[in-house]
């Protein structure tokens, strides 16, 4: 499901915080809470922020999320990245922490880095019997302006 917005707001704001920029994202997401999954991407991304809160601290033009839930170990997994920055982190036993190693393949970061849907639906394709759902948005930011596509993809597990 792709979604696009366009929104001008942030009357006054001379750019957006990564923490701004996730809160929007959040709001853009259909991501929820379940039996099993206790908080949403945007709740694991605060943790994050506020606990390592000097990552994307400068400016930021496009920013690039992944993330997933595990059921199995009841674990949220996400990378963030920009043009000149990368973070991978991971939530287990509500300890959030910075991961040195990706969990999603370099395959399926580029393909997101591109933005390229029918290229990433035909790699979707290809592994139907992935049930792990990948909630993956792109923000655009220009001063206060900005734009926030979102999607659900499956995890491209099987590269790994």
């Amino acid at each position: 499901m792709l979604y696009f917005v366009f929104i001008c707001t942030l009357s006054g704001c001379s750019h957006l915080s990564i923490g701004k920029i996730s809160y929007l994202v959040g709001k853009k997401q259909d991501d929820k809470i379940g039996s099993l999954k206790q908080s949403t991407f945007y709740e694991v991304r605060k943790q994050l922020f506020d606990k390592y809160p000097s990552i994307f601290s400068g400016r930021i033009d496009t920013v690039y999320f992944m993330e997933k839930y595990e059921i199995e170990d009841a674990s949220y997994y996400g990378i963030i990245w920009t043009k000149t920055d990368t973070v991978s982190y991971s939530l287990f036993a509500n300890n959030i922490k910075l991961d040195t190693k990706k969990s999603f393949t370099d395959k399926a970061i580029s393909l997101i880095s591109t933005w390229d849907i029918i290229t990433i639906r035909n790699e979707e394709r290809k592994y139907p019997n992935s049930s792990i759902i990948v909630y993956v948005a792109r923000a655009n930011v220009a001063g206060n302006k900005y734009q926030i596509d979102t999607l659900k993809m499956k995890d491209l597990i099987f590269e790994r």
